[in-house]
């Protein structure tokens, strides 16, 4: 089973740059998510340009996630661990996010000049 997700966290690992057998480049990194509970682990693989933006990360850096998340569950010191594995297709910084949102102000600042009159 798998959920689109949005996630937000910290990265725990420094992100590691790979390429697939097929010679496409990609990028891995664990980041732990706050929860109710405490904090969660989870896995985070990126191709693409997601890819390029996960891999120039590193640890300690906020982040936030788009894409295709799965359950998994492991044995880790006699003790069952739970996390979630995701596929993403989006990775923002909050670096984008600020870069972003600048970008949406200065265009509401800007003069419409759309005429209703053919309303």
């Amino acid at each position: 089973m798998s959920l689109q997700v949005i996630i937000t966290g910290v990265i725990t690992t420094e992100p590691r740059r790979k390429i697939s057998s097929n010679g496409n480049p990609y990028a891995t990194a664990l980041m732990s998510v706050p929860t109710d509970a405490g904090y969660l682990s989870c896995s985070v693989t990126a191709f693409n340009e997601a890819g390029k933006l996960l891999g120039a990360m590193g640890k300690g850096d906020q982040v936030a996630i788009s894409g295709t998340a799965s359950l998994s569950e492991w044995e880790q010191n006699g003790e069952t661990r739970h996390g979630i594995s995701v596929l993403a297709m989006q990775v923002m910084t909050p670096y984008q996010k600020s870069k972003r949102q600048k970008a949406i102000q200065k265009a509401s600042e800007e003069d419409f000049d759309d005429s209703l009159d053919s309303i």
